[in-house]
C-alpha cells in the first residue's frame, strides 16, 4: 500500500486534495476526508523515508508547495472537533513552528 500511495502522490493527489479543500470549504464530510487522507499520506511518507536519516519526508514539501499548509492551519479553528483535531495533529507532527 505505501507504494500505491507514493504513486498517487507522484501523479498529483496532494494537489487534488488541496483543490477539494478550496472548492468545498463548507462541506464537513469532504474536509474531513481530505485531512484524514493528508494525514495518512504524511504518515506513509514518514515511514517510507525514515530509513535514510538525511531524507526528509518529501510529502511535507509537496503540501507546502501546493499551498495546502495555510488551509490546514486555518482548519485548526474549525467548529467540527474531528476536523480541528486532525488538522492540529498534522501540524504538530509534521511542521515545526517556533
Amino acid at each position: 500500500m505505501p507504494g500505491q500511495i507514493h504513486a498517487l502522490v507522484e501523479v498529483g493527489l496532494i494537489e487534488i486534495i488541496s483543490g477539494c479543500l478550496r472548492k468545498y470549504p463548507k462541506d464537513n464530510e469532504i474536509i474531513k476526508a481530505c485531512v484524514e487522507t493528508l494525514e495518512n499520506i504524511l504518515d506513509v511518507g514518514a515511514d517510507l523515508f525514515k530509513t535514510d536519516e538525511n531524507q526528509e519526508n518529501p510529502y511535507i514539501l509537496k503540501i507546502v508547495e501546493s499551498g495546502t499548509l495555510p488551509i490546514i492551519e486555518g482548519l485548526q479553528t474549525h467548529p467540527d472537533n474531528d476536523i480541528y483535531t486532525i488538522s492540529l495533529r498534522i501540524i504538530e507532527k509534521n511542521f515545526e513552528y517556533e
